[in-house]
């Protein structure tokens, strides 16, 4: 896929989805290279989505038969909609003469959903705050379960003409690392204060 293609916000399809639950979508790279160091990087975090649709150049919230036809309680078509902010998209940006893996999961948002306090160095759409991003353990601390959908796209640079220089291989994995103590991973009273280890040196 080109890059300018990857440009503007995604619009995630409700299809096969339960319009009646809310979610929580995960954007990331796979493919991030610093210092022969692989990692991840985290393009989009958004919670609180919605099923809705358009009709007539209005976008109404889905509400059963009333506006999506469904099959067994799930959606046969619509989008997904912001009800919050999350933390703000990050376009697909490979670097010359490479492509990368890129990949959205998406999660149903329970009730009682709080955000990891330990993670909000996410917010700030920056290099620096988005690099070493550990899926595994922001699912786990975050207690979203199995994904429902999940997709997945290659984006190549498109940019101009260049040399092609030598490139080596990344001889090891990096991840940011994070401490989130306690049974309440949410920071709230009783559990200690999330630390942060290591040298940030990763960059997209």
């Amino acid at each position: 896929m080109p890059k300018p293609g990857t440009a503007d916000l995604p619009i995630i399809s409700t299809r096969g989805l339960n319009p009646k639950l809310t979610y929580v979508l995960l954007f990331f790279d796979l493919d991030v290279v610093y210092d022969m160091n692989a990692t991840v990087a985290l393009h989009w975090y958004q919670p609180d989505m919605v099923c809705a649709m358009q009709r007539s150049s209005e976008m109404d919230i889905c509400h059963g038969n009333r506006i999506l036809e469904r099959t067994d309680g799930y959606s046969n078509g619509g989008i997904l909609v912001n009800q919050s902010m999350g933390a703000e998209y990050i376009a697909p940006r490979p670097p010359p003469f490479s492509h990368h893996r890129y990949v959205q999961l998406l999660f149903v948002q329970k009730p009682d959903f709080q955000f990891p306090k330990c993670y909000s160095h996410i917010f700030p759409p920056t290099a620096e705050a988005r690099a070493g991003f550990d899926i595994h353990q922001f699912v786990a601390v975050a207690r979203l379960g199995a994904p429902v959908a999940g997709n997945y796209f290659v984006v190549e640079y498109d940019g101009p003409v260049m040399k092609p220089t030598a490139t080596a291989s990344p001889t090891t994995t990096w991840l940011r690392s994070i401490l989130c103590e306690g049974a309440d991973p949410t920071g709230s009273a009783g559990t200690k204060a999330c630390e942060m280890g290591g040298n940030l040196q990763v960059v997209m």
